[in-house]
């Protein structure tokens, strides 16, 4: 969504668009579940969370939660229990 953009970017060459880079600010979920306590009460927790966030982020007028997964089976709950999807490409990040 291109309202959605902080900044747009051009490298341009003999008047050729040679490149093109936009800033998104996105909004990414960290979500940690204790695993002390049974899957039900967990689960439960999980979609608390997830409620809250997504209607927080519904005031602000914004449509995606970005999250970065490390356990495959909580990357299976994300997908098929909450409607997550996979996107394209690897999550990459770089600290400055």
């Amino acid at each position: 969504d291109i309202d959605k953009l902080e900044s747009i970017y051009l490298t341009i060459q003999d008047g050729v668009i040679v490149g093109f880079g936009a800033l998104q600010l996105i909004h990414e979920a960290t979500l940690v579940l204790n695993k002390d306590v049974d899957r039900y009460n967990r689960f439960e927790a999980l979609e608390l969370l997830q409620e809250r966030a997504e209607e927080e982020l519904t005031d602000k007028k914004e449509t995606q939660i970005h999250v970065f997964v490390q356990n495959k089976s909580f990357e299976n709950l994300l997908i098929n229990k909450f409607g997550y999807r996979e996107t394209k490409g690897t999550a990459l990040v770089k600290v400055f």
